[in-house]
């Protein structure tokens, strides 16, 4: 029964992410029709209750304490149901039927990333080869697939809401996984540099920007003495790209470095930052409960700030508060016990961290599911060895 138990959770793994990336290169490409839709909300929906039959299961075989960090963060998922289910009954803010359906899918989808993170297997060999082969297949499927702008044109080939932060999501964590999992420091950073050109080819600005970065941390606090080697390879890299008139034109042409060169004009950029001066205006005229919703009456459901501060906003301050206090305990953790460094699950702590906290900081709301992922390896890394 433990074996089958533990079996499920990485088939599950495999299932939610790498097969969501999977189905959606074949809709593209009409090889199959849309039959599950967008695939991830249904999918999760059919998983979830056996995800949590099976943590059950499990924790009658497991007697390790839950962790405080665990115990606040479902009493965060709590307080985000019971925010929603107040809000929709009482609060007759415009589509409300659709912001509640947009706050539980928040909720379970870190629940799930959370129960995922949690429990699959990462010293299993096969989980571990279905891993690296997921992220060298995707790799090689945006590499032949690349529009006129060097971009992953697949990625807006079909009438569902599937974009390239899709597929970021899902190369983001297949590459943290793989990093982690490959103790040869010269074969991991191989990995990194495949996983960073397939995120960037993919064209998300994010998750490209903060995987670089995250990586680019892990390994010089592996390695400090990689600190030299990366400067030169960046300075290498940004004196080509003054010299090569080819690779200059290839950025001016190139989404990913629309912020850069020409903020003023970046869609992205400007509707982002009107959307954080909203969730400040709302904060300073409801600093304690928040005006839950409230921006969707202005711009619709995506007009929430992407930012930690979405919570203040939806969720007033204690909501804001439990997040801030969540992150700065787990830094504490991260700092107080990098003599963990060299365990898989304190790496996968380390990467997740630092990806989801900047995340959340500068691009994502407080629903970012990525976060139940971090809960799940920083529980992970506080009871290893």
């Amino acid at each position: 029964m433990i074996k089958y138990t533990q079996s499920y959770f990485n088939f599950a793994f495999v299932v939610i992410f790498p097969l969501f990336f999977v189905y959606h290169v074949l809709v593209a490409k009409n090889y199959i029709p849309p039959i599950l839709g967008g695939y991830f909300t249904i999918i999760v929906l059919l998983n979830l209750p056996f995800l949590i039959i099976n943590t059950m299961l499990k924790s009658n075989n497991n007697q390790k304490n839950i962790t405080f960090i665990e115990v606040l963060f479902f009493m965060l998922l709590i307080y985000f149901f019971l925010i929603a289910i107040v809000n929709f009954l009482f609060n007759p803010i415009p589509d409300n039927t659709m912001m509640l359906t947009h706050s539980i899918q928040g909720i379970l989808f870190m629940l799930t990333c959370y129960l995922l993170g949690k429990h699959i297997d990462i010293y299993n060999d096969f989980f571990k080869k279905i891993i690296m082969f997921s992220l060298i297949m995707f790799s090689l499927i945006i590499f032949t697939n690349l529009d006129e702008y060097t971009m992953f044109r697949l990625s807006n080939a079909t009438d569902m809401s599937i974009s390239y932060q899709g597929y970021a999501r899902v190369l983001s964590i297949l590459g943290f996984l793989a990093m982690a999992m490959v103790k040869n420091i010269k074969y991991s950073i191989v990995i990194f540099i495949i996983a960073s050109i397939t995120l960037f080819f993919n064209g998300a600005r994010t998750e490209f920007a903060l995987f670089t970065l995250a990586g680019s941390m892990y390994y010089i606090f592996l390695k400090p003495k990689l600190l030299f080697p990366l400067i030169v390879i960046f300075l290498g890299i940004a004196s080509f790209v003054v010299l090569n008139e080819s690779i200059q034109q290839f950025i001016l042409h190139n989404r990913l470095f629309e912020l850069l060169l020409d903020p003023e004009n970046s869609t992205s950029g400007s509707a982002r930052l009107s959307t954080i001066i909203l969730a400040l205006q709302t904060i300073q005229n409801y600093p304690f409960l928040g005006n839950y919703g409230s921006y969707v009456e202005i711009g619709g459901l995506g007009w929430y700030a992407h930012s930690i501060i979405s919570a203040w906003v939806d969720l007033g301050l204690f909501g804001f508060l439990l997040y801030v206090f969540m992150f700065f305990l787990m830094f504490l953790y991260l700092v107080l016990y990098k003599n963990k460094k060299e365990t898989m699950e304190y790496r996968l702590f380390f990467l997740f961290y630092i990806f989801v906290f900047i995340a959340m900081l500068v691009s994502k709301n407080y629903s970012f599911m990525l976060f139940g992922f971090l809960v799940a390896f920083y529980s992970r890394a506080t009871h290893v060895q």
